[in-house]
Parts: structure tokens; sequence; C-alpha cells
């Protein structure tokens, strides 16, 4: 990687370890028990700003592998030089922004509500997983060279969107199946999540002061725009 490459993974790292300790003080940690706190955090943070650039990140970091532009060491120090092969390069850039973006809580709500919810929803899992196969072909089909520069970002676009969708649907399920929601029936959790994705949910949320100043306060927005 070159050195503007390495400074622009250093930034984004650094701007997402930042988030994840403002979305940790957002949570009322002392007012309740330490459960329903934690999976309230967990709601916030998988459809936070903080997981989807994480996991884009990390969909950069595949195709800078399938560009073979890992063959050297990316590491400071050279810690991943001599001895290191490209996917073990990839892996463990992976595992930086997916996991220590989050300082580590990705890892306990993996455990915690994410193999749950492979288990419970196991068909969401597939259905994802297919369309991220199927990506390539996908783009291939419009007449556009998969190896291209628009058909790698294509490809990555599609994959990062799939992954952030698929995961944020599986642990938001199982936040709702701890919070009770089990009770109205097996689809009741899904079909909840899926009523709340709205626009003019999202516009309450984000616009319904209008667009001023005041809107690049929101991270949320601010990174629709910028990745």
């Amino acid at each position: 990687l070159s050195t503007g490459q390495r400074l622009y993974l250093a930034f984004q790292l650094l701007i997402l370890i930042t988030e994840t300790f403002e979305n940790i003080q957002r949570i009322p940690w002392r007012e309740r028990s330490f459960w329903p706190n934690y999976n309230l955090y967990v709601y916030v943070f998988i459809n936070s700003s903080v997981f989807v650039r994480a996991t884009m990140m990390s969909q950069v970091v595949w195709d800078w592998y399938d560009a073979k532009l890992l063959k050297h060491a990316v590491l400071p120090g050279n810690l991943d030089g001599k001895g290191w092969t490209d996917e073990m390069r990839a892996g463990v850039l992976v595992m930086i922004f997916q996991f220590l973006s989050s300082m580590g809580v990705f890892g306990v709500i993996c455990l915690t509500h994410l193999v749950p919810a492979l288990i419970v929803y196991h068909w969401i899992f597939l259905v994802v997983a297919a369309g991220l196969v199927k990506s390539r072909r996908w783009v291939g089909a419009f007449g556009i060279d998969p190896e291209s520069r628009s058909g790698r970002a294509l490809i990555m676009g599609t994959n990062s969107f799939l992954s952030c969708m698929g995961i944020q649907v599986l642990v938001t399920c199982m936040v709702r199946v701890y919070a009770g929601e089990w009770a109205g029936g097996y689809l009741s959790p899904l079909r909840t999540d899926f009523l709340i994705r709205r626009l003019d949910v999202w516009y309450a949320c984000h616009l319904k002061r209008g667009l001023s100043l005041k809107s690049l306060e929101d991270q949320d927005f601010v990174n629709l725009f910028i990745r």
C-alpha cells in the first residue's frame, strides 16, 4: 500500500474509535441494570455509522486484496513482512476495522447476538450469502467487466450494502427477541424492524429541522455522503 492509503486507513480507524466512544457515552448505564442497557447499546451500535463504515472499510480491504495490492507489508514496523501471505494481511486488516474500531465490543456482540441470530434466523444469512456470491455475476450481466475499476466499485458497493443489511437485520432481530418480542411470534421481530425502516422515520430523525449547519453535527447523516 502507498503512504496515502496507509494514512487513509489510520484516519478512518481513528474516526471510528472516536465515534464508538461517543456512542458508549449515550447509553444511561447507571439508570437501569446492565443487560437492558447493553441490549440498547447493541441496537445503537449496529445501526450507527461506526458499524456501517467499518464494514465498508472491510470491503475496501478485500477489494485491495483482489487487486493484488497487499503483496507487501501494510502494518507499522514491517510486522506483516516476511512469511505473511496476501490472505493473512487482508484478514488482519478486516479484523482491525470490524473489531478494533468498536474497541472490541463487536466481538462481544457477535457472541451474544450475531451467533444466536445465525442459528435462529439462518435463512436470512443464506439469502445474504447468496447475494455476496452472485454479486460479480450480476455486475457482469450488465455488460460491465468485474475486473474494471467501475466493476470493482459496483461489486464493493453491492457487497457492502448486503453485508451491512444482513448483519443489521440479524442483530436487530436478536435485540428485539431479548426484549420480549417473540411473544408476538417468530417473525414479529423481523416485521417490526422492517416497519420502522421507512423514509418518514429517517426524515424525522435527520431532516426534521431542515438543512442547516446543524446537520453537520449529525454524524450518521454526514456519513451518507462522506466515505
